[in-house]
């Protein structure tokens, strides 16, 4: 259950270009926080996509998920 919609399944998380194309996709339980999923996709997408240095997200990701991007992986966010 996420604790906040109270909605009963999973999460889709996705990265897209600027034109909308997936690059990477992938679902969680829904009572994983958004920033904690984001980090395994974030590395996903590394190993895909090396030349990525910068992704633009809502607010859900934060905390130390953006900090850690910039360490790990040298993206901003």
């Amino acid at each position: 259950i996420d604790g906040n919609k109270k909605v009963k399944g999973v999460k889709r998380n996705i990265i897209t270009d600027k034109d909308g194309d997936i690059l990477e996709a992938s679902t969680t339980p829904a009572n994983i926080h958004d920033s904690k999923s984001a980090y395994a996709l974030l590395a996903m997408l590394v190993v895909a996509f090396p030349w990525i240095k910068r992704i633009y997200a809502d607010r859900g990701y934060r905390g130390n998920f953006i900090e850690k991007a910039r360490h790990d992986f040298e993206i901003d966010v």
